[in-house]
């Protein structure tokens, strides 16, 4: 397996573990608005900051793409509270 392929491998597993552990805890805290809205922001957080380390790793990271993991974190916590409600 080259680097390349072995260093995006282990992103996006980590990627992949955060996201399910994010949601396991999301299910077992279920009926608490207030820790549902906190996993929800931790989730957005996590996934803004993997996206940023992944482009700055691979070393193209730009405003653009800042932007672009920024509105669908935004996206995923705002619907994720609207879940909550």
């Amino acid at each position: 397996m080259n680097k390349d392929l072995r260093r995006d491998l282990l992103d996006y597993i980590l990627l992949i573990g955060g996201l399910a552990g994010g949601t396991f805890l999301f299910l077992i805290v279920w009926p608490d608005r207030f820790w549902l809205k906190v996993i929800a922001a931790a989730l957005g957080l996590f996934y803004l900051g993997w996206g940023l380390y992944s482009h700055w790793n691979d070393g193209h990271l730009s405003a653009k793409i800042f932007w672009e993991y920024l509105a669908v974190a935004s996206i995923g916590v705002v619907l994720l509270w609207l879940l909550a409600w």
